[in-house]
């Protein structure tokens, strides 16, 4: 089994492109980005593919963590750390995490470790048929991006994943098959005027990023391929006074909910120790700053406003932290 090195398996180059939430009509929500969903670019090398594909269609991961649900008809998630080293090791690592975050143009951290990259699955003949070659031969009949023939049987007329809206910030979406003869298999975008916008599907070993959490969106099928496979993990804004609104609403049906209430937690109380910390921190940088004759004057170095702000701000957090943990 591969052990991760970011020089032999990470191929990253910045997007060139990105749809702003001003472009799909959503630009009154507040995000954490003007940024929308990147254009593919790439992440992974073939090398780095070829590791994931090793480990995650490995026996004891696809018998152990396949699961089919009302969202996706296939899916792999919850393997990682213990049965995945590799990819655990692929999304904790500085550089995969620099490359993500300087793609969504700010810093961002992965969320929690079960969703370090759950694969959304569509195959032709199944699951067992995919070998963890991500360049098998090509199917018999290959046709032309000119032919406009349709057939209504082909896998085309069938989401990946259903029309969802994401429970966490950001996610990065990476292509571990080969898209060479592929059609379709993009991902669909609801506007807030109700247009739809579609993002083309990456090339093998690319990604794009997105702020799923505040739009509308599907993975689209994809025919004239064998494999539809990828790569998706979450993210949410490394700094810990940033806005964080994630849910457990649309990855509570897909998950062992011990693991996912207990990683919840574990988060979410670390975000608020850090954010308690800063808050002290500020508080004591402020008495020192304002000196002797301000010390211990409570409207002077905190504002009895803006700290009572602060702390229901806190309170809403630790309440959404507990309604998710039905």
């Amino acid at each position: 089994m591969a052990v991760f090195d970011p020089a032999v398996h990470l191929a990253y180059e910045a997007p060139k492109h990105h749809l702003s939430m001003a472009d799909i009509g959503l630009g009154h929500l507040k995000t954490l980005s003007s940024v929308a969903c990147t254009d593919p670019f790439p992440l992974m090398s073939l090398e780095g593919v070829k590791a994931l594909r090793e480990e995650i269609f490995a026996k004891p991961i696809v018998e152990n963590f396949h699961m089919k649900h009302a969202l996706a008809k296939c899916q792999l998630r919850g393997y990682a750390p213990d049965f995945a080293p590799f990819t655990a090791a692929l999304w904790t690592h500085p550089d995969t995490i620099k490359a993500c975050s300087e793609a969504a143009g700010m810093d961002l951290v992965p969320i929690m470790p079960y969703e370090l990259g759950h694969i959304n699955v569509q195959a032709k003949e199944g699951l067992e048929s995919l070998g963890r070659d991500p360049l098998p031969p090509l199917p018999a009949l290959v046709r032309s991006e000119s032919d406009d023939s349709s057939d209504d049987d082909t896998p085309e007329a069938e989401e990946v994943v259903h029309w969802h809206i994401d429970s966490y910030p950001w996610v990065c979406v990476v292509m571990l098959s080969d898209a060479s003869t592929m059609m379709g298999g993009d991902t669909a975008l609801e506007g807030g005027d109700g247009k739809i916008y579609r993002v083309r599907g990456p090339q093998i070993g690319w990604a794009v990023m997105m702020q799923g959490k505040y739009i509308n969106h599907m993975a689209c099928g994809a025919w004239n391929a064998r494999e539809r496979v990828t790569m998706v993990t979450s993210f949410r804004a490394k700094d810990s006074s940033l806005l964080d609104d994630s849910t457990l609403r649309t990855i509570r049906i897909c998950s062992d909910v011990n693991d996912i209430y207990y990683q919840w937690a574990s988060y979410r109380l670390k975000l608020l120790s850090e954010r308690f910390q800063g808050k002290y921190d500020q508080i004591q940088d402020k008495k020192h700053a304002a000196g002797l004759q301000a010390a211990g004057k409570f409207t002077d170095i905190i504002g009895k406003d803006d700290f009572k702000e602060w702390v229901s701000e806190q309170i809403k957090y630790l309440q959404m932290t507990m309604d998710e943990i039905v």
